[in-house]
């Protein structure tokens, strides 16, 4: 007997998804790839009422992804404002005394949050892809691609309306690289779309 118990047989009545392998990985590739998950949690920078904090940089085979914390002393009544970092996609407009986060690899590529970039172009691009949380603590995962060169990653952050001044916080861009070149595709398999 199993534990579960005599569970009755599932019915299934979905039509077949089938699913052929991309040829290239438009946005976060989480359906096709495990990253490679680097433990480089550190704090990003901090006013008296704030704190801005890495958890996690997760290595794909063509980009890198961040996930930043936002930890707030007192409640943040808009969410949506805890920071602007989702840009013009929730429809608040920026101040220049929002949370403001950029990027700049070694090569002297960079990006932020208050970038426009037009859709498919070849220069380093940044996106937020999730997020979740409450008015206390917030988390914001975002997408960089493509992967950086070797040297330096430099993450900015700078919140004025909370006090948190420009910080810069550098990553190693070939470990980056390193761990990326460990991502595994899950389904190799798979026929090319």
């Amino acid at each position: 007997m199993s534990f579960f118990g005599d569970l009755p047989e599932p019915v299934d009545d979905r039509a077949e998804i089938l699913r052929a392998r991309p040829q290239r990985y438009p946005g976060v590739p989480t359906d096709w790839i495990r990253a490679v998950t680097l433990p480089w949690s550190r704090t990003l920078g901090e006013g008296a009422e704030v704190l801005v904090a890495l958890d996690r940089v997760r290595c794909w085979p063509d980009g890198v992804s961040l996930d930043i914390d936002v930890f707030a002393k007192h409640a943040i009544v808009d969410v949506r404002r805890m920071g602007g970092l989702w840009g013009h996609s929730h429809g608040v407009p920026r101040s220049p005394g929002e949370l403001l986060l950029g990027i700049r690899y070694a090569d002297g590529q960079r990006v932020s949050t208050v970038d426009e970039l037009p859709p498919g172009t070849d220069r380093l691009r940044m996106s937020a892809y999730g997020g979740s949380g409450s008015p206390f603590h917030f988390r914001y995962e975002f997408y960089m691609s493509p992967l950086p060169p070797e040297g330096p990653v430099s993450i900015v952050v700078r919140w004025l309306d909370k006090d948190l001044p420009e910080t810069v916080t550098d990553l190693d861009g070939a470990a980056i690289r390193e761990a990326a070149a460990n991502a595994v595709e899950v389904w190799p398999d798979l026929p090319p779309a």
